[in-house]
Protein backbone atom coordinates (compact mmCIF):
# COMPACT_ATOMS: atom_id res chain seq x y z
CA UNK A 1 0.00 0.00 0.00
CA UNK A 2 1.17 3.45 -1.27
CA UNK A 3 0.73 6.38 0.91
CA UNK A 4 1.25 9.75 -0.51
CA UNK A 5 2.18 13.36 1.87
CA UNK A 6 1.39 16.54 0.58
CA UNK A 7 3.90 18.97 1.49
CA UNK A 8 5.62 22.29 0.30
CA UNK A 9 8.72 21.76 -1.89
CA UNK A 10 11.14 23.00 0.86
CA UNK A 11 9.43 20.73 3.30
CA UNK A 12 9.60 17.56 0.80
CA UNK A 13 13.42 18.12 -0.02
CA UNK A 14 14.49 17.85 3.41
CA UNK A 15 12.24 15.01 4.15
CA UNK A 16 14.08 13.49 0.81
CA UNK A 17 17.33 14.35 1.61
CA UNK A 18 17.65 14.35 5.22
CA UNK A 19 14.71 12.42 6.58
CA UNK A 20 13.31 15.91 8.23
CA UNK A 21 9.74 15.79 9.29
CA UNK A 22 7.46 17.61 11.31
CA UNK A 23 5.26 15.43 14.02
CA UNK A 24 2.39 17.21 15.00
CA UNK A 25 -0.17 16.28 17.33
CA UNK A 26 -4.07 15.55 17.57
CA UNK A 27 -5.05 18.52 19.60
CA UNK A 28 -2.69 20.64 17.36
CA UNK A 29 -5.40 21.12 14.50
CA UNK A 30 -8.14 22.58 16.77
CA UNK A 31 -6.23 26.09 16.47
CA UNK A 32 -7.77 28.60 14.26
CA UNK A 33 -4.39 30.26 14.46
CA UNK A 34 -1.98 28.23 13.35
CA UNK A 35 -4.26 26.08 10.58
CA UNK A 36 -6.24 27.39 7.64
CA UNK A 37 -9.35 25.79 6.07
CA UNK A 38 -8.02 22.61 4.72
CA UNK A 39 -6.33 21.80 7.78
CA UNK A 40 -8.26 23.42 11.04
CA UNK A 41 -10.73 21.32 12.86
CA UNK A 42 -11.75 22.59 15.94
CA UNK A 43 -13.56 19.41 17.14
CA UNK A 44 -10.81 16.77 16.51
CA UNK A 45 -11.15 13.99 18.86
CA UNK A 46 -14.59 14.55 19.90
CA UNK A 47 -17.06 12.31 19.33
CA UNK A 48 -20.87 12.57 20.28
CA UNK A 49 -22.98 10.41 21.49
CA UNK A 50 -26.67 10.19 20.77
CA UNK A 51 -29.14 8.11 22.60
CA UNK A 52 -32.70 7.62 23.79
CA UNK A 53 -33.80 6.65 27.35
CA UNK A 54 -37.62 6.34 28.76
CA UNK A 55 -38.51 4.29 32.19
CA UNK A 56 -37.77 3.97 35.69
CA UNK A 57 -34.32 3.25 36.51
CA UNK A 58 -32.67 1.70 39.46
CA UNK A 59 -29.33 0.58 40.17
CA UNK A 60 -29.91 -3.12 38.32
CA UNK A 61 -30.66 -1.23 35.37
CA UNK A 62 -28.48 1.84 34.94
CA UNK A 63 -26.05 0.73 32.35
CA UNK A 64 -22.44 2.50 31.84
CA UNK A 65 -24.19 4.77 29.20
CA UNK A 66 -26.78 5.82 31.79
CA UNK A 67 -24.32 6.17 34.40
CA UNK A 68 -22.57 9.42 33.00
CA UNK A 69 -26.16 11.23 33.59
CA UNK A 70 -27.63 9.68 36.57
CA UNK A 71 -26.81 8.34 39.89
CA UNK A 72 -28.86 5.66 41.94
CA UNK A 73 -28.04 4.58 45.15
CA UNK A 74 -28.68 1.35 47.26
CA UNK A 75 -32.87 1.09 46.43
CA UNK A 76 -33.35 4.19 45.23
CA UNK A 77 -35.20 4.82 41.41
CA UNK A 78 -35.41 7.46 39.10
CA UNK A 79 -38.35 7.87 35.95
CA UNK A 80 -36.85 9.14 32.71
CA UNK A 81 -39.41 10.06 30.13
CA UNK A 82 -38.50 9.88 26.66
CA UNK A 83 -35.35 11.48 26.86
CA UNK A 84 -32.60 12.13 24.21
CA UNK A 85 -29.42 12.17 25.71
CA UNK A 86 -26.17 13.13 24.37
CA UNK A 87 -22.78 12.72 25.99
CA UNK A 88 -19.47 14.53 24.63
CA UNK A 89 -16.29 13.11 24.95
CA UNK A 90 -12.78 13.89 23.96
CA UNK A 91 -9.96 11.28 23.42
CA UNK A 92 -6.47 11.96 24.61
CA UNK A 93 -4.34 14.05 22.46
CA UNK A 94 -1.24 12.12 20.81
CA UNK A 95 1.67 12.67 18.49
CA UNK A 96 0.44 12.39 14.51
CA UNK A 97 1.50 11.95 11.40
CA UNK A 98 -0.90 12.38 8.30
CA UNK A 99 -0.38 11.51 5.19
CA UNK A 100 -3.16 10.64 1.97
CA UNK A 101 -4.26 8.00 -0.09
CA UNK A 102 -4.15 9.89 -3.04
CA UNK A 103 -1.31 11.61 -4.80
CA UNK A 104 -3.54 13.63 -6.69
CA UNK A 105 -2.83 17.61 -6.66
CA UNK A 106 -6.36 18.12 -5.64
CA UNK A 107 -5.25 16.92 -2.37
CA UNK A 108 -2.60 19.49 -1.53
CA UNK A 109 -4.41 22.41 -3.05
CA UNK A 110 -7.35 21.23 0.04
CA UNK A 111 -4.68 21.10 1.95
CA UNK A 112 -2.85 24.63 1.47
CA UNK A 113 -2.41 27.03 -1.28
CA UNK A 114 1.55 26.57 -0.28
CA UNK A 115 1.25 23.02 -0.71
CA UNK A 116 3.47 21.97 -4.25
CA UNK A 117 5.00 19.02 -3.63
CA UNK A 118 4.00 15.36 -2.85
CA UNK A 119 6.17 12.49 -1.59
CA UNK A 120 4.94 9.01 -1.63
CA UNK A 121 5.72 6.32 1.23
CA UNK A 122 7.08 3.36 -0.73
CA UNK A 123 6.88 1.61 2.31
CA UNK A 124 4.59 2.87 5.23
CA UNK A 125 5.13 0.66 7.89
CA UNK A 126 8.68 0.90 8.64
CA UNK A 127 7.77 4.11 7.67
CA UNK A 128 5.72 4.91 10.79
CA UNK A 129 7.69 2.35 12.67
CA UNK A 130 10.78 4.40 12.16
CA UNK A 131 8.98 7.24 14.09
CA UNK A 132 7.94 5.03 16.92
CA UNK A 133 11.19 3.96 17.29
CA UNK A 134 12.71 7.33 17.40
CA UNK A 135 10.30 8.57 19.54
CA UNK A 136 10.53 5.70 21.72
CA UNK A 137 14.03 6.66 22.25
CA UNK A 138 13.77 10.24 23.13
CA UNK A 139 10.46 9.90 25.30
CA UNK A 140 10.58 6.31 26.61
CA UNK A 141 8.09 3.25 25.20
CA UNK A 142 5.62 4.62 22.49
CA UNK A 143 2.83 2.58 21.57
CA UNK A 144 1.07 2.83 17.76
CA UNK A 145 -2.55 3.72 18.16
CA UNK A 146 -4.68 0.40 16.90
CA UNK A 147 -2.35 -0.45 13.67
CA UNK A 148 0.33 1.41 12.03
CA UNK A 149 -2.00 3.41 9.57
CA UNK A 150 -5.53 4.36 9.87
CA UNK A 151 -8.46 5.85 7.59
CA UNK A 152 -10.29 8.46 8.28
CA UNK A 153 -14.29 8.08 8.65
CA UNK A 154 -16.20 11.11 7.21
CA UNK A 155 -19.30 10.35 9.13
CA UNK A 156 -19.03 13.05 11.51
CA UNK A 157 -18.95 13.41 14.91
CA UNK A 158 -22.49 12.84 16.29
CA UNK A 159 -23.27 8.83 16.54
CA UNK A 160 -25.74 6.75 17.98
CA UNK A 161 -25.33 4.65 21.02
CA UNK A 162 -24.44 1.24 19.19
CA UNK A 163 -22.02 3.55 16.09
CA UNK A 164 -18.98 0.98 15.47
CA UNK A 165 -17.02 3.89 14.97
CA UNK A 166 -17.55 5.74 18.61
CA UNK A 167 -14.11 4.23 20.29
CA UNK A 168 -12.19 5.73 17.58
CA UNK A 169 -13.12 9.64 17.53
CA UNK A 170 -9.50 10.28 16.27
CA UNK A 171 -10.68 8.97 13.35
CA UNK A 172 -14.14 10.75 12.72
CA UNK A 173 -14.02 13.68 10.31
CA UNK A 174 -16.84 15.59 9.05
CA UNK A 175 -17.91 15.22 4.86
CA UNK A 176 -16.73 18.26 3.82
CA UNK A 177 -12.78 16.94 4.10
CA UNK A 178 -13.26 13.40 2.19
CA UNK A 179 -11.36 15.00 -1.04
CA UNK A 180 -8.54 14.65 1.25
CA UNK A 181 -8.63 11.09 1.80
CA UNK A 182 -6.66 11.11 5.10
CA UNK A 183 -4.45 8.07 6.82
CA UNK A 184 -3.12 8.65 9.85
CA UNK A 185 -0.88 7.10 11.91
CA UNK A 186 -0.89 7.86 15.69
CA UNK A 187 1.74 7.33 18.34
CA UNK A 188 1.35 7.56 22.20
CA UNK A 189 3.58 7.68 25.38
CA UNK A 190 3.30 5.11 27.82
CA UNK A 191 3.32 7.76 30.67
CA UNK A 192 2.06 10.98 31.12
CA UNK A 193 4.38 13.48 29.42
CA UNK A 194 3.28 17.01 27.86
CA UNK A 195 2.52 16.31 23.86
CA UNK A 196 4.09 19.01 21.36
CA UNK A 197 4.52 19.02 17.98
CA UNK A 198 8.22 18.45 16.60
CA UNK A 199 10.91 18.90 13.89
CA UNK A 200 12.88 15.87 13.67
CA UNK A 201 15.25 14.33 11.33
CA UNK A 202 15.61 10.60 11.32
CA UNK A 203 17.83 9.88 8.33
CA UNK A 204 16.16 5.99 8.04
CA UNK A 205 13.06 7.68 6.64
CA UNK A 206 14.72 8.17 3.52
CA UNK A 207 14.61 4.68 2.59
CA UNK A 208 11.48 5.03 2.68
CA UNK A 209 9.85 7.83 -0.15
CA UNK A 210 10.34 9.13 -3.46
CA UNK A 211 9.55 12.62 -4.68
CA UNK A 212 6.29 12.40 -6.98
CA UNK A 213 5.96 16.05 -7.74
Amino acid sequence: MALYKHLESVHADALIRKGSIRIGTLYEYRDQEKHGEGVLDEEEGVVRTHAKRSGYFDETNVDAFMSNFVSVGDGGSVYIGNADLTLSESCSSSWIYCVSESEDKSVSTGLSSNYDACVELVDPDRFSREIKKFLSRKFGCVRIEKSDWLKCQYVGRDLEENHRLRDVPFLLKEAIFSHQKEVRVLFLPKREIEIKPLIVSIPNLKKYVRRIF
